[in-house]
This record gives C-alpha cells, structure tokens and sequence, in this order.
C-alpha cells in the first residue's frame, strides 16, 4: 500500500510539474500582451517603392495596406479591390478580414501583427518597428529581410515621394 501511494505522489507531482511547465508563461510572440491600441509612432501614412508602390496607414484603432494608384486630380491613394485592399479595425481576436492584434514590442524592438484574411489557410504573422522616418516591416520576429517604408504624413509628400505620371 505505500509503495503505491508514494508512486502515485510521485506520478502526481511530476503531472503538476508538466502542467505548470505547459501552461508557464511564454516570451513568444504567439503569447505576448495585446495592445489595447496601436502604439503613437506606427500611426500615419507610409510607403514603398519597388515592382508596385504600396501603403501601409496605421490609426489608433486600424490598420490598411495596398497597392496604390494616382487619381485624375495627381493624388496617390490606397487601391480598394477586394483582392489588394486590407483594412483591418483592432480586436481583441482576429476576425477573418475583420479585425487584427497587436502586441507590445518583442526584445528586438518589433510589434507582432496577427490577421487572417480570407481564402488562406494560415494566419498572416507581420512585424513592425519604426526607427525614425522608416517603418520595418517583416515576416520574422527579428526584422529580418525586413521591408522598408517611408513616412508620408500629407498628400504632398506622397507626390514627392511616388512621382508623377
């Protein structure tokens, strides 16, 4: 009878230590604090030149990303087809082409962007970080192979910036 009761504490014990170890916390992104609102410095209009020109806008509660295209009146705006355009309001869960997540900065100094948009199988996982005039973008928590876009706070600057056709 003891040798099965102090088997079964031992049993017990090592159960209580795998389930706290299991449900510890975690410093992965996948558990990092979510953000209440998106963090002052990623706010406003930025963009990048490349193959496409692209915009990232972020408010304090939204997030938007597309293509963009000048208009007759020379302004570049944001593209809003459905396939292109992603204009995400922050949640406290992701909501296919809804909502998105935020979570405060990692140890490299990247906010992780959790959304999901539909017809994928996948979540969509981006990382953030601002260092002056350049917003970081990238698929890894580290910021590497990071894309890089600039700060275009008027419709002035997204002239300059994207030319004129």
């Amino acid at each position: 009878m003891k040798k099965s009761v102090s088997r079964m504490a031992l049993v017990l014990s090592l159960l209580g230590l795998g389930i706290v170890g299991a449900t510890g916390v975690s410093t992965t992104t996948a558990h990092a604090a979510k953000l209440s609102a998106v963090p002052k410095n990623l706010r406003g209009t930025w963009g990048t030149l490349g193959e496409s020109f692209y915009m990232v806008t972020f408010t304090k509660n939204s997030f938007s990303f597309a293509p963009v295209l000048q208009t007759k009146n020379k302004n570049w705006v944001m593209q809003k087809y459905p396939d292109l355009y992603q204009h995400l309001k922050l949640g406290k869960k992701v909501k296919v082409n809804k909502t998105f997540t935020i979570s405060k900065k990692n140890k490299h100094g990247y906010v992780y962007v959790h959304s999901k948009s539909k017809g994928d199988s996948f979540s969509n996982k981006y990382y953030f970080k601002v260092k002056g005039k350049t917003l970081k973008w990238s698929n890894y928590p580290n910021g590497k192979r990071a894309d890089e876009y600039t700060k275009l706070p008027t419709m002035a600057s997204r002239k300059a910036f994207f030319g004129s056709f």
